[in-house]
């Protein structure tokens, strides 16, 4: 909500927030990789892809389908 309304820096809070809240769900690296993209910083933006991925294959291997496909697309798009 906070970055359709173009407050990203809230967005980045709630995002921290969930992190703590769910340390080991892949949402919240992505969604932060996400922003950092679009913000055209790419080099942390891969960081924290990639830290989503290794939370996807590690914690979510039922997922794998929807979260692999969805970050290794993001990583993708920013080479």
């Amino acid at each position: 909500e906070f970055y359709t309304a173009g407050q990203q820096e809230g967005a980045v809070q709630e995002i921290l927030k969930a992190a703590e809240l769910a340390p080991h769900y892949p949402g919240p690296p992505f969604l932060l990789g996400f922003i950092l993209a679009h913000s055209h910083r790419t080099a942390p933006a891969r960081l924290q892809f990639q830290a989503a991925l290794d939370l996807a294959q590690t914690y979510h291997p039922d997922y794998q389908l929807f979260w692999a496909y969805m970050i290794k697309e993001q990583l993708a798009r920013l080479q």
